[in-house]
């Protein structure tokens, strides 16, 4: 891990655009799976948004997995406009280049300010934590295969 030499910048973004796309496809199928198992909470602090993931929940799978996928349904009760996504691919880039580096500081600092904002959130909604926590793992192993030497260089 002493260098990191990007011979083909285009096949480094090709692998990183498909590696992002598969990473939300993936959570887009774990996402509209969650949403079966949704048990309305009659004593809701905001009644209209425990209707809509009600609503939501009603909705196939194959429909609640298209809405989620697309990112900017008004139907989805937590619709993300693909801004994980984009974060994701800046990951994805950034992180083989500061690990060749050895900038594992960096790494260290940007993920500690990436889930300490999502704390109160993880005490709501553990499976939206457990989903960061396995994005975030396999941003990570994607990144170090990235530095293997049969990939780019």
């Amino acid at each position: 891990m002493d260098h990191f030499q990007i011979e083909n910048s285009f096949l480094y973004w090709t692998i990183i655009i498909v590696s992002t796309l598969l990473m939300r496809l993936f959570f887009s199928l774990l996402r509209a799976n969650e949403y079966k198992y949704y048990v309305p909470n009659r004593l809701a602090k905001h009644p209209e948004m425990e209707n809509k993931i009600a609503f939501f929940s009603s909705i196939n799978f194959a429909g609640r997995f298209r809405k989620i996928f697309c990112g900017f349904s008004k139907v989805e009760p937590y619709p993300d406009s693909w801004y994980n996504t984009a974060i994701g691919t800046f990951e994805l880039y950034s992180f083989p280049i500061l690990m060749s580096q050895n900038k594992f500081e960096y790494i260290g600092a940007w993920l500690a300010f990436k889930l300490i904002g999502q704390w109160k959130m993880w005490n709501e909604n553990r499976n939206a934590a457990n989903r960061i926590i396995i994005a975030t793992a396999l941003q990570l192993m994607l990144s170090y295969f990235f530095l293997m030497p049969c990939v780019f260089v």
